[in-house]
């Protein structure tokens, strides 16, 4: 009985090798598994299997293994990496979606306090309530009769003060007037993370941040002074593009350790005038990754401003008019 026992349970134990080893040929490999590499030259043999798919933008084999190492320094997997991640001048950029996840895994909350708003002027109110007017010398001038005889037009070549802009929505001070006419569309966005404090404790790091058109406006990108709005990606996505500049501005802010102080793939591309598209959920595709002729070589933070504007969509200065003179 002893030595028939021992037999069986000698053939129970052949039988689960056996079915171990026959679920270890059929088993499937999982993704993970798949994007494993041993060695450079695996990678490598990936990139470009990869760039033969049509399945990521980037076109080389080593711009996809560029792009899955840096991606790896950020712990962002080799595919999305590969989709998300863009060479422009050698440099490696992240786009608005690679931004927006490594804010969410970290817990950073994103709020967005303004969405492309539009804003006025708020000027200085006059001792009759109107807006107070100055002259090209920055003197004190009187308003004039209108064609009712009533002391409310304003002499040509007088211009209301200004105090500061704000959103239509707001309400004046009671030393202000709200200017009529729209002079710039904002977007603000409110970032929350968490921080560790040296008792153990956390405290919330709150960063808002922001962009506008009237910004957009400044920022010369060429030779020939053309400036961000004279893009086309700006003309047709202008909301778009308003919200991923501010997003991208704040994230900075609050998180460049997380991003490996990598700046966002449409800010980068503008900054050396390169060509992109834009879709309106803000995923860029850089359509060539060099431009010899670049006209900023500068620090990003450092591109060229200008203190007037051509610009007539986003940079018109209030005019108090008669009309507005009057409704004030």
């Amino acid at each position: 009985m002893f030595g028939t026992a021992t037999n069986q349970k000698i053939c129970n134990k052949q039988k689960r090798e056996n079915m171990t080893e026959s679920k270890d040929k059929n088993k499937v490999a999982t993704i993970s598994e798949l994007v494993t590499f041993k060695s450079l030259d695996e990678l490598r043999a990936y990139g470009d299997e990869m760039a033969k798919t049509g399945f990521t933008p980037l076109k080389s084999g080593k711009d996809i293994v560029a792009a899955i190492l840096t991606g790896q320094e950020l712990g962002l997997k080799p595919m999305f990496s590969a989709n998300n991640i863009y060479p422009i001048n050698g440099k490696a950029t992240l786009g608005v979606h690679a931004i927006n996840k490594l804010l969410l895994e970290n817990g950073i909350i994103t709020e967005k306090i303004r969405d492309f708003e539009p804003c006025v002027n708020f000027v200085m109110k006059g001792e009759d309530g109107l807006a107070a007017l100055i002259d090209s010398n920055g003197k004190d001038v009187k308003r004039v009769a209108d064609a009712d005889g009533n002391f409310t037009k304003a002499p040509e070549g007088s211009s209301p003060i200004v105090l500061r802009e704000g959103f239509v929505d707001e309400a004046p001070a009671d030393h202000e007037v709200k200017g009529k006419k729209i002079v710039n569309y904002k977007t603000v966005i409110k970032m929350t993370r968490k921080m560790r404090q040296p008792d153990g404790t956390f405290k919330d790091l709150v960063v808002i941040g922001s962009f506008s058109t009237k910004e957009a406006a400044s920022v010369i990108i060429n030779k020939v002074g053309e400036t961000l709005l004279s893009k086309d990606n700006w003309r047709n996505y202008p909301k778009t593009m308003t919200y991923t500049r501010a997003f991208t501005f704040t994230a900075k802010e609050i998180a460049d350790d997380i991003l490996g102080g990598l700046p966002e793939t449409s800010e980068y591309a503008d900054f050396k005038n390169i060509a992109y598209t834009m879709t309106e959920e803000g995923k860029a595709t850089v359509i060539k990754t060099e431009n010899k002729e670049s006209f900023n070589t500068e620090d990003i933070n450092e591109a060229t401003v200008v203190d007037e504007v051509k610009d007539d969509t986003s940079t018109e200065t209030d005019q108090t008019d008669e009309s507005s003179n009057k409704e004030n």
